[in-house]
């Protein structure tokens, strides 16, 4: 679970913005909570922050909780935390999830469907969803240079699930150079020769990026129960 952003564009750090009463972060953690193949959870936070998720799980899952969590702070860069993270995961693992938390609202059913997609130990899955606007390929000066073939296309979004040793081995490899700047972790799998497929996804799985975000997110909110928090 990536939570270690410092929500520049959104002015705060979104990770702890409340929605219908409850932080963002327990959105996602409540989903992933009722996957019973999920036995650990990794959060990747900002050092200093371990008591604002540590006082509110204990006060809400009465007596424990279900799958141990543990806390590291996370890196500079979100490939960085994604790192971080991976080097946690206990190598006798299948699989492992790397989520944003800034994407709250996975729907359990679609998190479920990507576990199960995960067919071999030879090659990733990841949530997409179509693109509908036209997409254009844009130049200096505000010029439009072409028109992308939408059908070839699709908006990619997290969780995102690799067989454990594969994406461990890539990540290492990937770290000892840094050549690129990656904007998913599929992106790294993917250009060490790995196969990467998708899932179009059956339920609203958005990011929150900016203030005006939170009026959908509000009521998108409503329509997801949570314990009380």
């Amino acid at each position: 679970m990536l939570s270690a952003g410092k929500g520049t564009r959104f002015e705060a750090k979104k990770q702890f913005q409340e929605l219908n009463g409850s932080p963002l972060w327990l959105y996602s953690l409540n989903t992933f909570l009722k996957i019973k193949s999920i036995k650990e959870i990794i959060w990747v936070i900002d050092e200093g922050d371990k008591h604002k998720y540590e006082e509110p799980l204990k006060r809400i899952y009465q007596p424990s909780l279900p799958v141990a969590i543990s806390f590291i702070s996370g890196g500079v860069e979100r490939y960085h935390s994604s790192f971080k993270g991976i080097n946690q995961v206990d190598g006798k693992s299948d699989f492992v999830l790397i989520h944003d938390v800034a994407r709250p609202f996975i729907h359990e059913r679609d998190l479920t469907n990507l576990i199960a997609g995960l067919e071999n130990k030879t090659q990733a899955v990841i949530p997409a969803t179509p693109i509908s606007d036209s997409v254009k390929m844009i130049s200096e000066g505000n010029c439009i240079e072409k028109s992308l073939p939408r059908e070839k296309l699709i908006c990619a979004s997290t969780p995102q699930i690799f067989p454990t040793a594969l994406i461990k081995k890539a990540f290492a490899r990937f770290m000892k150079e840094e050549k690129s700047f990656p904007t998913d972790d599929s992106e790294i799998f993917l250009n060490e020769g790995y196969k990467v497929k998708y899932y179009l996804l059956t339920h609203p799985n958005p990011k929150i990026t900016f203030k005006n975000d939170l009026f959908y997110f509000e009521e998108l909110a409503k329509k997801t129960k949570l314990p009380e928090f």
